[in-house]
């Protein structure tokens, strides 16, 4: 899984949930919130600033609109 490479990089930066977060990321990158909630069993806003997080830390972006699609950054 990416997030072994990623995670190891950044230390203790990330929670367990995020790292999940970047792992169904990285095998679906057309994952919704929606179906990140479903799969975490979170609700959606706790799945937004599991997002916003790994965005501020410059792990993944967010390309295109409603029918996007996440980048992960190495």
């Amino acid at each position: 899984m990416l997030c072994g490479q990623i995670c190891g990089q950044i230390g203790g930066q990330i929670s367990t949930k995020q790292q999940i977060i970047l792992n169904l990321i990285s095998e679906n990158n057309k994952i919704s919130r929606k179906e990140l909630a479903e799969t975490l069993k979170i609700n959606e806003s706790a799945v937004q600033k599991h997002l916003q997080k790994l965005k501020q830390l410059g792990l993944i972006e967010r390309s295109g609109t409603t029918r996007g699609y996440w980048k992960v950054l190495s």
